[in-house]
């Protein structure tokens, strides 16, 4: 299965089981910045705005979460293909070492860029990556 597939099933799922996911599809919902399907992302970022308000996983809901231009997605039928929620878990499970690439991958550029504007401040910079990266391994 494809990475873009991925993503449109974990959303699927969620929109369409009631019950609460578990870590691997909260943890790939919280990484939707770095998905690559636009469209899913937009709609993963809905449904963690639903859960900040404690609100249900409703079209209805998603529909005022989300941007207007990601409103007819709701609906489509990508969105409709999903597994029980249990078997999200493998498949975002799947997701999140790309995931943790792509943040690793963003924290050295966002690094070379600082020292590109401020080449006084490469010491510092380096630090404070050593430290992201710490963390992120």
């Amino acid at each position: 299965m494809t990475i873009t597939k991925s993503e449109c099933v974990i959303v699927a799922s969620v929109l369409l089981d009631d019950g609460k996911p578990g870590a691997n599809v909260c943890t790939a919902l919280g990484f939707w910045h770095y998905w690559e399907s636009p469209e899913a992302a937009k709609l993963a970022e809905g449904i963690l705005l639903c859960h900040q308000m404690n609100w249900k996983i409703t079209p209805y809901n998603m529909r005022i979460m989300v941007s207007k231009e990601y409103k007819k997605w709701i609906d489509h039928p990508v969105f409709r293909d999903g597994l029980p929620l249990s078997c999200a878990e493998s498949v975002a499970a799947d997701l999140l070492p790309v995931y943790r690439r792509r943040r690793i991958a963003a924290a050295i550029a966002d690094a070379y860029q600082e020292v590109i504007e401020h080449p006084e401040s490469t010491v510092k910079v380096a630090k404070g990556l050593m430290v992201k990266l710490g963390d992120l391994g």
